[in-house]
């Protein structure tokens, strides 16, 4: 996404369009199954798929590591109001369209606390497995704006210590969170993980990991193709390690699981956005394009399949077909479904943006 404030860093918008196709092959993946083994590509695929929703891990580490590389890591002066407007007009459209789609749908029930859930940031609130609204429409996935948004009103402080004390305070920070988790993980057990993924108490270590991954970024040079690679199969590998041992419930694992997840993806993100080699012109703006459509294709993607489902594609019991038909079907309808909102929601909204470092 282009932004007044900085240099664009197209390769961001690359990893973003990776994160949203991840999160929707996981939500649509029909019936298939993880077999708690790792002893081939299969297996390999099955755990990646099953565990795709460590896309909304990505999407969280990218906005940290973002937004440090815009402030360059505190040394610019952030205007807070100007900040915070800019943050409501990138996601306030598209979120307060399918609320109120949602509430519509519910208008015989609806009351002003489904508006002042909206304005309290608590769209994370109200369902027991998902985001408020699920239950009239199919936007469970929206609980994520909460969680970032909150990190958005912390961010220019954040920024402020960086410049002040380096990363010594994030990782600080990082530590504080560690603590008040496997506090948690103690009184409760490991079922607290579905708390910690729909919140911010266990979701803020990966906005910070994302920043300190940004700091180090803005202080070394370009890296080897093949230093890149190395530290890509570190990273793949590792995440592939979490998504494994996330599927076994350890709760001493729980407490660690989404910082180390962020950790492998900083690796990968810094590796990316690092490593000196071409891409084709094309290639690049067309894998751009489609990042800058990921906020709309998370949004979307939940309601187009089920109605695909319903119109087109059905359940198909073989997981295999049914993948398949989610990757030539789903996502490219969700794609156009949501170059469209992008174009008509989104983007005058964008037009309006101002800016907010100095």
């Amino acid at each position: 996404m282009k932004t007044l404030n900085n240099t664009y860093l197209s390769r961001l918008d690359h990893l973003r369009f990776f994160a949203a196709a991840l999160v929707i092959i996981y939500h649509c993946r029909g019936f298939l199954k993880y077999n708690n083994e790792l002893s081939g590509p299969v297996d390999f695929l099955k755990l990646w798929i099953t565990g795709g929703n460590s896309g909304v891990s990505l999407f969280l580490v990218l906005s940290g590591f973002l937004f440090c590389v815009i402030s360059n890591a505190g040394a610019k002066n952030i205007s807070y109001g100007c900040f915070i407007k800019n943050r409501v007009l990138r996601i306030a459209p598209m979120t307060v369209l399918l609320c109120f789609i949602a509430i519509s749908v519910n208008r015989v029930h609806s009351d002003p606390m489904d508006i002042l859930r909206i304005l309290t940031l608590q769209l994370n609130t109200g369902h027991a497995t998902t985001g408020w609204g699920q239950q009239y429409y199919p936007i469970g996935q929206i609980w994520t704006i909460a969680v970032e948004f909150q990190f958005y009103l912390l961010f220019p402080f954040l920024a402020l210590f960086m410049r002040n004390d380096g990363v010594k305070t994030m990782f600080g920070m990082i530590a504080v969170m560690l603590m008040v988790k496997y506090s948690l993980v103690i009184f409760k057990g490991a079922p607290i993980y579905g708390i910690f993924y729909h919140t911010i108490i266990g979701r803020m270590d990966q906005f910070l990991i994302g920043m300190i991954a940004g700091y180090l970024y803005l202080r070394k040079e370009k890296i080897s193709f093949t230093v890149a690679a190395v530290f890509l199969i570190v990273a793949i590998s590792g995440l592939t390690s979490v998504l494994y041992f996330n599927k076994k419930s350890i709760p001493d694992f729980v407490t660690f699981s989404f910082t180390i997840e962020a950790a492998f993806w900083a690796l990968l993100i810094y590796a990316y956005c690092s490593a000196r080699f071409s891409m084709n012109q094309r290639v690049d703006a067309t894998l751009a394009y489609l990042g800058g459509l990921s906020f709309s294709m998370y949004l979307l993607h939940l309601p187009i399949y089920y109605i695909l489902q319903r119109k087109l594609i059905p359940m198909d019991p073989n997981p295999t077909m049914h993948l398949v038909k989610v990757i030539l079907v789903v996502i490219p309808v969700t794609i156009l479904a949501s170059a469209l909102t992008y174009a008509y929601v989104e983007k005058p909204f964008l037009k309006l943006r101002v800016k907010y470092t100095k």
